[in-house]
């Protein structure tokens, strides 16, 4: 009979430090499935990495095109491909362009290099491609120019819906 008390008290103390592990666990908030942090700005446009670390000023993403007779147009903020008829040399427009610009301001507290990524995406979320800027050696709260250029030559250019920025900071 001692043993059988012996061994049930010993069960319940297994049982018990389980149930304390499992507590601060979920206390310390381990079971909870972590979101990717971003930042957005008032278009929706996302910023992955380090966003906290930078300040994004002037962004402006305009959407340009050429004529037979070399005239510039340009169609206003964000993309509109389809805007563009015939982005060929047999149609109106000859050449198109999508022009990302704006402002990096280094906020990271320290002098840092910048790698900046943009990333393109369709109307379905699917991944078209990237291109990134690597800003070397920017002091702490010095601010760089970003210019990102897509060409109508571009594979994927009259696929482009979305994009968002991935930023690091070294």
């Amino acid at each position: 009979m001692t043993s059988r008390k012996n061994n049930l008290m010993n069960n319940i103390s297994i049982l018990i430090v389980i149930i304390l592990f499992l507590i601060t666990l979920i206390l310390c908030g381990c079971f909870e499935v972590q979101e990717k942090l971003y930042s957005t700005f008032p278009n929706g446009t996302k910023i992955y990495g380090d966003y906290d670390k930078v300040e994004i000023s002037d962004f402006r993403i305009r959407t340009q095109a050429g004529t037979l007779n070399k005239e510039t147009i340009t169609f206003g903020h964000w993309f509109t491909p389809d805007n563009l008829p015939n982005i060929t040399d047999e149609g109106e427009y000859i050449w198109a362009l999508y022009n990302i610009t704006g402002q990096i301001k280094n906020i990271a507290g320290h002098k840092s290099n910048i790698n900046f990524t943009i990333k393109f995406y369709n109307d379905s979320d699917i991944f078209l491609f990237s291109d990134t800027l690597y800003i070397h050696e920017i002091n702490n709260n010095s601010t760089s120019e970003f210019i990102f250029i897509v060409d109508y030559q571009q594979k994927y250019f009259n696929d482009i819906r979305d994009i968002d920025f991935e930023i690091r900071v070294e």
